[in-house]
């Protein structure tokens, strides 16, 4: 059943000049959650601040779980997830960063070996 609503609404998302509002829906739908304005204003803050992508899978990752009625503040789980998330890419990005730079630095002494044999 996931799988269809996160088709549908990948689709949506990924498409949409407002990307908010397919969220949204997705949201409410996949968590079973009646939204108000609050919930509005925090999925339109969520996505200029993480961007869609980030924001859509956080969602499919809750809706997969079990027992999110017991949680009160689902909205501060949503943003623990995504902080933990872009923790996650930004650490990433720097473990990557020496070994590219490393790369870098033996293209440019290979770059001057040839020009001073030539």
């Amino acid at each position: 059943m996931i799988e269809g609503l996160a088709t549908t609404y990948w689709k949506l998302v990924t498409g949409s000049k407002n990307p908010s509002e397919p969220l949204l829906a997705f949201y409410r739908e996949a968590l079973g959650i009646n939204g108000d304005r609050n919930l509005n204003l925090f999925i339109k803050k969520q996505v200029k601040l993480y961007g869609r992508h980030l924001v859509f899978f956080t969602i499919l990752e809750l809706a997969g779980k079990e027992n999110l009625n017991k949680v009160d503040n689902l909205m501060g789980l949503v943003s623990y997830i995504l902080k933990r998330k872009l923790e996650e890419v930004q650490n990433n990005n720097k473990s990557n960063s020496p070994n590219l730079d490393i790369f870098v630095r033996e293209v440019e002494e290979r770059k001057r070996r040839l020009q001073s044999d030539e």
